[in-house]
């Protein structure tokens, strides 16, 4: 694979030894450099010719970009490649965008009690006893807010430990735990058939949430207001869900947790859980090593394109959501009905990603620049690889629900493991010379090892690798 270019952010007064010292700091030979208006030293002849004189000996060679015209005469006069972007002010990305996303990481909200849920609404006849149905509603939000509360003291301290700089970053972010607890909610509705409401509640919220950081990116939001800006996804997706609810209950008051239910409910889902956060660290380590590895900027590349792709990957989500309960009620009652809807859930899910992923393609460079400016174009080629990240992602959904239904939860924990240990290794290599990009290559070879190649290698799941290779098959 050839050396990916690195992009290379520059001030309005920055001088040339600071801007030749910030171009090999990168340690590429390919350099992307992106000239805001006004920079005085490089709207002269002098400015780029002695930049060539620098750079010539080291092979390194430079692309420079920008909407002022006296910078992009001199860099032309002295033969450098040039690309205009007319009609908007070029400015680099905030670093704070990149930092706020990555303290969100910090926060680590558990979840994954989904099967014992719905096995629990089905043991209790909850359907024709309601207040049973509250009593699990009630018991599992009292469980996610104890636990989110508890993993987010451990996140402060371990902040204000490890990197006390961004500690009232983390702070802010804390109360999300209690927002994103009321996604047991849209367990119930799922239970119950009826994904379609919980669909176009979250999709608003996100549109909601999304305009609102788009906003604030635009205004040049600080380091604060954009970390505002991640904790208001968690609250307006859950405040959405529990209005949701509040409208077609409105006369229910939920009754106090059921400690016992809880206990049990716990002790049936410990593996579930445990295979849960290893789920969220797959996901997470690479925009973590990104941030410890590379500059704020990179980080800002892959936060960007990682929000827009979080809405592509909402809706496989939401269709495994409203496929899983019949699934589950499948399994018990014929296996082999089971296994057959999900050769198509597999097949329909791959057909739909291809989709998607070949119109980002396309589209991704355009959309990135309408949406955030021209300074973020490098978000678009990590937008097009976790795009097609989507095909194994769907995948591995899809497969989650099945070994959920069929109680496989320590097989779901070993391809998560699988995948995070392919994806750091790939991060390691790839993240020092080709940034967020390197990332996104390196997440989609942890997908492809845990959600398609794991299957092939341990004897248990091998019925499923071939279930896989059946729907893909159309067989």
């Amino acid at each position: 694979m050839a050396e990916e270019s690195a992009l290379v952010f520059i001030a309005p007064e920055d001088n040339l030894d600071e801007i030749e010292q910030k171009i090999r700091a990168v340690g590429n030979n390919t350099i992307e450099l992106l000239v805001p208006d006004g920079t005085a030293v490089l709207q002269v002849l002098g400015g780029f010719a002695r930049l060539r004189q620098s750079l010539e000996p080291d092979k390194i060679s430079l692309l420079v970009i920008s909407s002022d015209e006296k910078t992009l005469n001199a860099a032309r006069l002295n033969q450098f490649e040039t690309i205009s972007v007319q009609g908007a002010r070029v400015a680099p990305p905030p670093p704070s965008y990149g930092t706020a996303h990555s303290s969100s990481n910090t926060i680590v909200l558990p979840r994954d009690e989904e099967s014992q849920f719905f096995e629990a609404l089905d043991h209790m006849d909850a359907g024709n006893f309601p207040d049973a149905e509250r009593r699990l509603l009630a018991t599992t939000l009292a469980m996610r807010w104890l636990a989110g509360g508890f993993m987010s003291v451990v996140a402060i301290i371990t902040c204000a430990v490890l990197s006390p700089e961004n500690l009232v970053l983390v702070a802010i972010l804390a109360p999300g735990y209690f927002f994103t607890a009321f996604e047991v909610v849209g367990l119930l509705y799922q239970a119950r058939q009826n994904s379609g409401a919980i669909t176009i509640t979250r999709l608003l919220a996100f549109a909601a949430s999304t305009a609102i950081k788009i906003c604030i990116l635009a205004a040049g939001g600080g380091l604060v207001a954009i970390t505002v800006a991640c904790l208001i996804d968690w609250v307006f997706g859950g405040l959405a869900l529990a209005l949701l609810y509040r409208r077609h209950h409105p006369a229910v008051r939920l009754p106090r947790p059921d400690w016992k239910l809880a206990r049990t409910l716990f002790s049936e889902s410990r593996v579930e859980i445990i295979a849960g956060f290893s789920g969220m660290a797959f996901m997470r380590v690479d925009q973590i090593m990104l941030q410890a590895m590379r500059e704020p900027s990179q980080v800002a590349m892959m936060a960007i394109s990682s929000r827009l792709t979080e809405a592509w990957y909402f809706v496989p989500a939401a269709i495994v959501a409203s496929t899983y309960p019949v699934i589950v009620q499948l399994q018990e009652r014929d296996p082999e009905a089971a296994s057959k809807r999900m050769r198509l859930l597999y097949r329909y899910l791959v057909l739909l990603s291809v989709a998607v992923g070949l119109v980002v393609t396309v589209v991704a460079a355009p959309v990135i620049e309408l949406l955030y400016g021209a300074a973020y174009l490098q978000a678009a080629k990590v937008l097009v690889i976790q795009t097609w990240c989507g095909v194994f992602m769907s995948l591995g959904l899809a497969s989650g629900a099945w070994l959920m239904s069929r109680r496989e939860g320590v097989l779901n924990l070993r391809r998560n493991v699988l995948g995070m240990v392919v994806n750091v290794g790939f991060n390691l290599w790839l993240i020092p010379g080709y940034g967020a990009v390197g990332s996104a290559w390196a997440t989609l070879c942890g997908f492809v090892a845990a959600y398609f190649v794991y299957d092939f290698l341990d004897p248990r799941a091998r019925q499923m690798g071939r279930e896989k290779l059946r729907g893909l098959a159309w067989r």
